[in-house]
């Protein structure tokens, strides 16, 4: 089902397209949205500080009070940057700030957040320092200056607001989840609802779809993980309770999103797809999913999907691993010779780098063996040091509460640890909690990580 909201702006944007004037087409590096980057990887390309120890730089408190109807940035991954400005989503008055490298405050705005159901809040920022953020509630877009371009509601038509953040295709899309199983791309250009489509829904049984974690893009690809929404499955159906959805987002005013495929699964909440590889003809994408055994229990896999760009066909399974997910996500390391996926094992406390073409264990870093008990609490950062190792960047922390329950945690023995995958070792540890991801700039040549805290603040260590 196609809903047209774009009213009066068509014609503008259509005309925009002929002339090949698309502004909302940009390049996202650094650790520009949530998860670093469109295909949700944790990759990014700028340096990591590699050195035997790192320092506190500066902190930026909000000087504004807390908001308590907003628990966005409290799970949330809070900041991103384009590795000249960081841009935060704050749990106060205050709800966006704008930072440079050296921590002095470029802009900020009020006008997000209000929604307490909003699960995220991660900017999309463009290497110019154009910026899309959202509260579940609407988006707006800022200028490098902080000025508004255009504002838009992301509540669908019966008032059902986004759950996740947003995320950016290469052809100027801001896709997004709204609600009751809509989903929904913004022309970055003017802020128009391009499209938004309804994600199988069936009128005659009354099955719709509802994403479940933020999406992953590669190219025009979005990959959209959901769960079944019907009075008429019961949850103990052996029939799979969502699916993984591929559609893409064109110019074309007449099929503006082309559905691909949908593949059956139960996707994990809060749990984004990853696209590990993209070439001219072949996406694979990864995810974790939920299969119910003989004995209705539910058990935990990872899947690896190859998905042919060429054609419209049902992907195909490459394999499936019976691994658990992490706050870390699926890391992928993209360093030349060496692109794997590195995930957390939390039966064993190991880090596993895996093969792509197979899902085989080609490598395996005891944490124990490096003086680390603790559980991931933060998103994982890939990056690379100086002499051009793999580094992982995420916040450690002993944990006896879900995932989800975090943020009536106190954090008390929360560390900072940068670990070198290259040479299986820890390089440096700093005592602070996040649960966020943390964000790369330089100044000056030095090599920062800015991320924000369990208490609020912003910080940079290098």
């Amino acid at each position: 089902m196609m809903l047209d909201r774009t009213r009066d702006k068509v014609l503008f944007v259509e005309v925009m397209v002929m002339m090949g004037t698309i502004i909302g087409q940009a390049t996202y590096g650094a650790c520009s949205l949530e998860g670093c980057s469109p295909q949700h990887d944790s990759w990014t390309n700028l340096s990591i500080p590699s050195g035997s120890s790192v320092n506190l730089q500066w902190s930026y408190t909000p000087s504004l009070t807390s908001n308590p109807a907003s628990n966005v940035s409290s799970s949330g991954s809070s900041c991103s940057g384009n590795g000249v400005l960081t841009i935060c989503t704050m749990n106060s008055t205050t709800g966006v700030v704008a930072l440079d490298a050296k921590g002095k405050l470029l802009w900020s705005s009020d006008l997000l957040f209000g929604n307490p159901r909003f699960r995220d809040s991660a900017p999309v920022i463009d290497e110019n320092g154009y910026s899309a953020i959202q509260d579940g509630v609407r988006m707006v877009y800022f200028t490098p200056t902080g000025a508004i371009g255009w504002r838009n509601s992301v509540s669908e038509d019966t008032g059902q607001g986004s759950l996740f953040s947003q995320s950016a295709t290469n052809n100027g899309f801001i896709p997004t989840h709204l609600g009751f199983g809509s989903y929904a791309i913004y022309e970055a250009a003017v802020g128009l609802c391009w499209a938004s489509y309804q994600l199988g829904y069936d009128d005659a049984t009354g099955i719709w779809y509802e994403a479940v974690a933020t999406v992953a893009t590669s190219d025009e690809r979005t990959y959209i993980p959901t769960h079944i929404h019907s009075t008429s499955i019961s949850t103990n159906s052996s029939r799979p309770q969502g699916a993984l959805f591929c559609v893409l987002s064109t110019h074309d005013a007449h099929e503006r999103v082309k559905f691909q495929w949908s593949w059956p699964c139960q996707p994990v909440l809060n749990q984004a797809p990853t696209v590990v590889l993209d070439t001219d003809d072949t996406v694979i994408v990864m995810f974790f999913g939920t299969e119910t055994d003989s004995s209705n229990v539910d058990r935990m896999f990872l899947y690896a999907l190859r998905d042919s760009t060429k054609s419209k066909t049902m992907p195909t399974l490459l394999w499936r691993k019976p691994i658990s997910p992490s706050r870390l996500g699926i890391m992928v390391e993209r360093t030349t010779g060496n692109v794997g996926a590195w995930l957390y094992d939390s039966s064993t406390n190991n880090l596993l780098f895996l093969k792509l073409s197979t899902g085989d264990i080609i490598r395996t870093i005891d944490l124990n063996t490096l003086g680390i008990s603790k559980s991931p609490i933060s998103f994982g950062t890939l990056g690379v040091s100086s002499a051009g190792n793999t580094i992982l960047i995420a916040c450690f922390e002993t944990i006896s509460q879900n995932i989800s329950t975090h943020r009536e945690k106190k954090y008390s023995d929360a560390v900072v640890v940068a670990i070198d995958l290259s040479n299986s070792k820890v390089l440096w540890r700093f005592v602070d909690a996040t649960t966020g991801q943390f964000v790369p700039m330089t100044d000056d040549k030095t090599p920062l990580l800015v991320y924000k805290n369990t208490r609020n603040i912003i910080q940079a260590i290098g």
